[in-house]
């Protein structure tokens, strides 16, 4: 009995090139898929955090005669603060004032901030350093407010330093008044470094004091939430926004711009 001589066929160059390029087809269906799940698990656990900072905000607020903690302030310190402050005083941002009502640092950090911002000037013994500032609270003033500091006329909610905090009272719509946001920035002083100074065609949002519609287009907030950032408002629930409006950025709403 003659047995036939079986010889194994491999693929051909044409069949791999096939088999390459569906590969290459699904992946790129796929990765960006993957990307955007990616992000929108980033962004959930981002607006988690805001929630809670949002909590520990109002819960700050109920133990202080409804005050909202300073935007910054200096505080007696006994410790060695560092930075050229004055010895007997440290400089406390609001992440310091509500830690005791959150207890986890990484709740500051915004998962898709990139590099997040450290911040290590005047950070007192004891207190956590750097103290990552991936959200920013809401400080400010629109144009047509002479002063950006401390003024009750259309400015946001936090101040700086406790004097002149402002009250849950002083709050006309606290639903609907951005306190705290995702930033790029560590303060924001003035409504045209907000994303809705562009919105409302005023012009490009400002950087520092001048508009930088090339390198910060939208100011000091940070869209890294597939085009929208999260926030929380002054009466502490927050939600994920694309395009704000300038007057949520406002604590007076009468008479305050609205686009």
């Amino acid at each position: 009995m003659r047995l036939r001589n079986h010889r194994h066929q491999g693929f051909t160059l044409i069949e791999l090139l096939v088999v390459i390029a569906i590969i290459a087809i699904l992946a790129a269906i796929l990765f960006p898929v993957f990307a955007q799940a990616r992000e929108k698990a980033r962004s959930a656990s981002c607006l988690s955090n805001l929630k809670q900072v949002g909590l520990a905000v109002m819960m700050y607020n109920q133990d202080y005669d409804e005050v909202y903690p300073a935007n910054y302030t200096y505080r007696p310190w006994s410790g060695n603060q560092g930075g050229g402050l004055d010895q007997s005083q440290g400089l406390f941002w609001w992440q310091d004032l509500v830690a005791p009502y959150i207890k986890n640092a990484a709740v500051f950090t915004c998962p898709s901030a990139s590099p997040h911002l450290a911040y290590t000037y005047g950070r007192p013994n004891g207190l956590v350093s750097p103290l990552i500032k991936d959200y920013t609270a809401s400080v400010s003033c629109d144009g047509r407010t002479p002063a950006p500091w401390n003024s009750a006329v259309a400015c946001g909610v936090f101040v700086n330093g406790d004097s002149s905090s402002r009250t849950l009272a002083n709050v006309e719509a606290p639903a609907d008044t951005i306190a705290i946001f995702d930033g790029i920035n560590f303060e924001l002083w003035r409504i045209e470094q907000t994303d809705a100074w562009a919105n409302s065609g005023r012009g490009p949002s400002f950087w520092g004091n001048d508009p930088d519609p090339v390198n910060h287009p939208f100011g000091h907030v940070g869209k890294r939430h597939t085009g929208g950032f999260n926030a929380a408002y002054a009466d502490g629930h927050a939600k994920w926004i694309r395009n704000s409006r300038l007057v949520d950025w406002v604590t007076k709403k009468t008479g305050a711009p609205a686009s």
